[in-house]
């Protein structure tokens, strides 16, 4: 029940919706006054004529969540669709507003900053169909815009005769605003806007306020530019989740103190997979200076009109056009809702509309939503789709007009030893030789300017000119989706939750009743070392390439059935997250190195070019210094001296110098593996500090054992200057030797009961076993063995822990995990001795292990996965074999049914 108040007998009154899952009708006064369709936009419904003023009114709305598949396929990540639950109900604010009957209307507000520093306001006059104009309330004569300043000082005001006496054309109104504060995510200063329609007596009728900053963006060539100045994106992808209400509230100051949480490890941009965010969230943006795509709610491309899946859902009599027709109507309402915000960077059609469906990419579809965006917020940004794979999507060839900027799916399933072949951008555009000319001639003929750039600055061989920049600016799509053991704690969030987490709930009961909460503890702790490690390597691959303008990593926090999240489901940074690493790589200015490996050998040659890249927008100077250093003790410091961090107008990469003779301040005397570590740190001239650090590890030369033997297979494993012998019969084997073995055969069997050492290389026919790579998991870690891991953990027992001091295994392990395998050991009865266990996912709670070892009849049976062959013929590999031989095993033993069989 609502009291209306009498006086609003002459307005129009309307019952707005802002967002209703998934649909709704209402009532007013038991008089039915209409529907609510779909999830997207605002709904507005007249109801003058239902309500009593002055008096109470009984409002009733029935909201409905089942698709209506028969005109909307709709589907976004505003539903939870990891977990597809259609959720319903008023989840945006509803209210009833009463409006005069002559009135602003599409009001549209935006900034330039060149040729002058100005803001735009658009509107339309609306009048009542049925108005006639009374004595007190002529026709309006004019617009007022003011601006104000944060403290409410007018800075700006202009008023201007209407034009379009019939209200169906926009009038538009441009203030200049001198000495202009600059919007930017570093400085989000923010003006306040105030439109007013004014009668002739100069009296206000009906009045807009909005808040604007002023602020341009610019496409040039393969770079974003904000206010002149190039900018690096370094985004994130967020679903929004709350645990107790399933998404989050309408509430701007928790979007706030979200956002800030993000902003302080560095973020300025974020992608909402398939969502346009409320207003409130908006305004959150605003004035924490965060950049949002805002994206239809087309979560995949098999919820689009006319594809083989759509025909699948939808019922046979279903319209193609129609659907999209309601698309289109939905989307343009959702623009105006939320175009009045400066935050809002790009539109996006949908997610990954070509990646496994077959939608085309000359569908009309994609060409009218671009003109939807190009009328009702025509300064913005605009692509057809978020996420396309990069062989694809770099193709010169491949550009089409309903993309403004690239979103490219790079090769995020490479392993970490392959993060540098990772961002590559180079690919080669058809060029006709009669079309190359002298720049006037090209500017001449309208060329595009990427176009022209390529013509301009490339060298063109026969048809084809290589071109090394993207015809447009380029972001990572949902880039390194690392994840993370679940620790038990998470499940105080969901004490007072309406979801439980029942992808967890089994097996955290399991853990709790064997015990294992501290090795589950110590689990997620090696798991978010490496996924931080991970990221920074990722990221600094990715940064080297000048041409790539930003990224989004995926995801800020972790979501229904996932772990691969920075922040955990309470909205915590993981507790072994560094996020002061991640905020020193989300700079502007990164420093970076090139050269240097994972690990060195006594005949090693160790140096490494110290680079800088530079989004900043500005020319510095900068002194340069290097720190050598063991964990215990600081080896040597190095001035590289006064250094220019370039900058010419684009965004670059400068070299700061070169750090040589590295190898100098090694211990190569050292009985065992010895991390090193290199810190670098950059004072610029206006005393701003950017540092990084790398490590490496020495390992020491390896003799090989006596009495080794193999089979030819695992001979590939073994370092040739160990000389191991071919192995054709057991008679040469005895209790001394060490047979290297590809599986498990007979043979092994024999040996170990002689008491030999047997090691198995990889055997695929051992034990259920797997395919691992360095990296940790893809998305929704333990959906199925093939990618159900999180990280390694090595035994604090374990010889190996030398190169793994925090229990996870860094870089100095990289190459030997490339590719290397793991084995299912959950169903033996009796346990090996387990020098690197890999890491399951929560979700699917298994015992694997890389390397164990364990007594075998009379002898020992060593099991290891890693990828020796990849690696043969370096101390690394040679340290590795050796080692796994030193284990002490006599406090554990094979499974006799196992090695029986």
């Amino acid at each position: 029940e609502v009291d209306i108040p009498a006086n609003w007998k002459e307005l129009d009154t309307n019952i707005v919706l802002e967002g209703v899952s998934k649909y709704a009708k209402v009532w007013v006064n038991e008089k039915f006054v209409g529907n609510a369709l779909g999830h997207i936009g605002s709904h507005r419904i007249n109801v003058s004529k239902y309500l009593k003023f002055g008096d109470k009114n009984k409002i009733k709305i029935e909201v409905d969540s089942r698709p209506r598949l028969e005109f909307d396929t709709m589907r976004g990540c505003h539903y939870p669709i990891v977990i597809d639950y259609l959720w319903s109900g008023l989840y945006r604010s509803v209210y009833i507003e009463g409006l005069p009957k002559v009135r602003l209307t599409d009001y549209y507000v935006r900034s330039f900053i060149e040729p002058t520093t100005r803001i735009v306001a658009e509107t339309k006059i609306y009048y009542q169909p049925d108005y006639t104009q009374p004595k007190e309330c002529p026709y309006p004569q004019a617009l007022r815009l003011i601006i104000k300043d944060v403290e409410g000082n007018i800075v700006a005001n202009k008023t201007k005769a209407i034009v379009n006496k019939d209200g169906k054309y926009p009038e538009q109104i441009i203030v200049e605003v001198e000495n202009a504060k600059l919007w930017s995510p570093d400085s989000p200063y923010l003006y306040n806007v105030e439109l007013s329609l004014l009668d002739k007596q100069e009296k206000v009728i009906h009045t807009k306020n909005s808040r604007m900053g002023i602020r341009e963006f610019k496409l040039r060539r393969h770079q974003i530019f904000l206010n002149n100045k190039p900018i690096f994106l370094s985004g994130y992808g967020d679903n929004l989740l709350d645990t107790k209400g399933i998404i989050l509230t309408y509430n701007k100051q928790q979007y706030i103190d979200r956002l800030k949480k993000f902003k302080a490890l560095g973020f300025n941009h974020v992608r909402h997979h398939s969502t346009i965010m409320p207003s409130a969230y908006f305004d959150a943006c605003d004035e924490v200076g965060m950049l949002v795509n805002a994206e239809f709610a087309i979560g995949y491309s098999d919820k689009l009109p006319g594809t083989s899946l759509w025909h699948r859902d939808v019922p046979s009599q279903t319209s193609v056009k129609e659907s999209f027709e309601f698309m289109k109507s939905r989307l343009a309402q959702a623009i105006k809702d939320v175009r009045n915000h400066v935050s809002i960077f790009a539109w996006s059609g949908g997610n990954e509309y070509f990646m496994g469906n077959d939608f085309s990419r000359s569908n009309e579809f994609l060409s009218d939503i671009k003109g939807i965006v190009n009328t009702l917020d025509p300064n913005r940004f605009f692509i057809d789709t978020d996420g396309e794979h990069a062989p694809f999507m770099l193709n010169t060839e491949n550009d089409r007009k309903t993309l403004d900027f690239y979103v490219v799916l790079f090769d995020d399933w490479l392993d970490y030893p392959k993060f540098s072949e990772k961002y590559k951008t180079k690919h080669y555009a058809k060029v006709q030789k009669d079309k190359i000319g002298t720049p006037y001639e090209l500017s001449k003929k309208n060329y595009s300017e990427a176009f022209y750039h390529i013509m301009l600055s490339q060298n063109v061989d026969g048809m084809y000119a290589s071109v090394t920049s993207p015809l447009k600016p380029t972001l990572a799509h949902e880039m390194a989706n690392f994840t993370t053991f679940t620790r038990l704690d998470v499940f105080d969030a969901f004490k007072s939750s309406n979801v439980k987490p029942f992808w967890i709930n089994d097996n955290a009961e399991k853990i709790k009743k064997l015990g294992m909460e501290k090795i589950c503890d110590e689990w997620a702790s090696a798991s978010e070392k490496l996924f931080t490690r991970t990221y920074k390597h990722n990221i600094e691959a990715l940064r080297k390439n000048i041409d790539i303008s930003g990224y989004h990593l995926w995801c800020i926090q972790d979501f229904w059935t996932t772990s691969s999240g920075i922040f955990d489901f309470a909205e915590k940074v993981k507790k072994d997250v560094d996020a002061n690493e991640f905020a020193k790589l989300n700079s502007q200015i990164i420093l970076l190195q090139d050269g240097l490996k994972d690990y060195y050998d006594s005949k090693s040659k160790i140096s490494m070019d110290i680079l800088i890249s530079n989004f900043n927008g500005e020319h510095l100077n900068a002194d340069v210094k290097a720190t050598i250093r063991t964990k215990e003790n600081i080896l040597a410091k190095i001035h590289l001296g006064k250094k220019q961090i370039g900058w010419n107008g684009w965004s670059s990469i400068s070299n700061l110098g070169k750090i040589t003779n590295i190898e100098k301040f090694i211990n190569v005397k050292a009985p065992k593996p010895t991390e090193y570590i290199i810190e670098v740190e950059c004072i610029t001239e206006n005393d701003k500090k950017y540092s990084n650090s790398w490590s490496f590890y020495f390992i020491p030369n390896v003799t090989s054992p006596e009495n080794i033997y193999t089979d030819t297979d695992t001979s590939k494993a073994i370092p040739e200057w160990w000389n191991a012998k071919p192995v054709s019969d057991i008679s040469a084997i005895d209790k001394n030797s060490v047979l290297f073995l590809s599986r498990y055969s007979i043979m092994a069997k024999q040996a170990l009961e002689k008491g030999a050492t047997v090691v198995l290389i990889q055997p695929k026919d051992f034990l259920s076993n797997y395919v691992m790579q360095y990296k940790s998991a893809w998305w929704k870690a333990g959906r199925s063995h093939a990618n159900n891991y999180v990280g390694h953990f090595v035994d604090e027992k374990s010889p190996f822990i030398v190169i793994a001091p925090e229990r996870y295994c860094s870089e100095a392990f990289a190459s030997l995990l490339s590719e290397s395998r793991r084995y299912d050991i959950t169903h033996l009865e009796q346990k090996t001795f387990n020098h690197i266990k890999v890491i399951p996912s929560l979700t699917m709670l298994r015992d694997y292990v890389c390397l164990a070892s364990a007594k075998a009849f009379n002898g020992t049976l060593i099991l290891s996965g890693l990828s020796h062959k990849k690696i043969r013929n370096t101390q690394l590999n040679a340290w590795a074999l050796k080692t796994m031989l030193s284990a002490d095993n006599n406090n554990f033993k094979w499974d006799s049914k196992l090695i029986n069989k």
